[in-house]
């Protein structure tokens, strides 16, 4: 016999990407793989948790006059900035693309940068501002502050709940209300407590208008209005979804009577039809 030919090896297939060990990514940025995309997920809850936190600090600091209470306020203000900042920091680790990635999460930069506890501090010791009034700059920090938050906590909510659903609606209304709340309460001199202001946008967002409370300043009316406007159509929402809700609940059991009925009638034409 003659020598056996040796077959020619076949070339060996690269090894697979990232992206086609974790499939195609349907529904998400071509940055987002299915890990980053689970723990993304797992990551809002914990976020949204933290945004929601503001508000109680925040209250601390203008009405809290105890050291105790401002030590409480000021060691939370660093563990919020902590669960920020390690957010975007695990994102940035198991993306695919980090440029791309930091450029769609823009807010949570915002946040990370102008929610760093000791920046006022930091701007107080600053010559530059010593051009410029403290009171003004540090007060338009809270409001950056307050809305970047609030935003970023729009997109939490939408992580957490299926949009469109009933508990997406509700945390979206309570969301508005807490954020115009103190926002409303920084800007405008008539409301003297982010309580107040958080009882005002409740009152306000579910049209029933007190009058105890009314802005009386320009920027207070315009924080109004947006209110007025987001709120109240979330509610509406919200309260069509309410409605939807416990229609579906009485079409489901109106089916399942129907099927009750249909087998019963099943039942009894098979008595009729037996032979005597």
């Amino acid at each position: 016999m003659g020598p056996v030919l040796e077959a020619e090896a076949e070339p060996e297939a690269p090894p697979p990407t990232r992206r086609a060990r974790t499939g195609a990514n349907q529904g998400r940025p071509d940055y987002m793989n299915d890990y980053a995309a689970r723990m993304k997920r797992r990551l809002e809850i914990p976020v949204l948790l933290a945004a929601l936190t503001v508000v109680p600090v925040i209250i601390i600091e203008e009405q809290s006059t105890s050291v105790a209470w401002m030590s409480v306020a000021f060691v939370i203000n660093w563990l919020i900035w902590g669960i920020f900042l390690f957010e975007y920091l695990v994102m940035l680790r198991i993306v695919d693309d980090r440029r791309a990635y930091s450029r769609k999460a823009w807010l949570d930069i915002v946040i990370i940068v102008f929610s760093f506890p000791a920046l006022p501090a930091l701007l107080a010791s600053a010559r530059l501002l010593r051009l410029v009034r403290l009171g003004p700059a540090l007060q338009l920090l809270r409001l950056l502050r307050i809305a970047a938050v609030l935003a970023r906590a729009g997109t939490a909510v939408r992580g957490v709940f299926n949009k469109g659903g009933l508990g997406y609606m509700a945390a979206t209304t309570v969301l508005l209300a807490l954020g115009f709340g103190t926002v409303i309460a920084v800007v405008e001199p008539a409301v003297s407590t982010p309580i107040d202001g958080i009882w005002w946008a409740f009152v306000t967002v579910t049209t029933v208008g007190y009058g105890d409370i009314a802005p009386t300043t320009s920027v207070g009316r315009m924080v109004a209005v947006g209110l007025m406007v987001v709120g109240v159509g979330f509610v509406a929402v919200l309260t069509a979804a309410v409605a939807a809700h416990f229609v579906e609940v009485d079409e489901a059991n109106l089916g399942a009577e129907v099927e009750r009925l249909h087998e019963r009638f099943d039942e009894l034409e098979a008595l009729l039809r037996a032979p005597r």
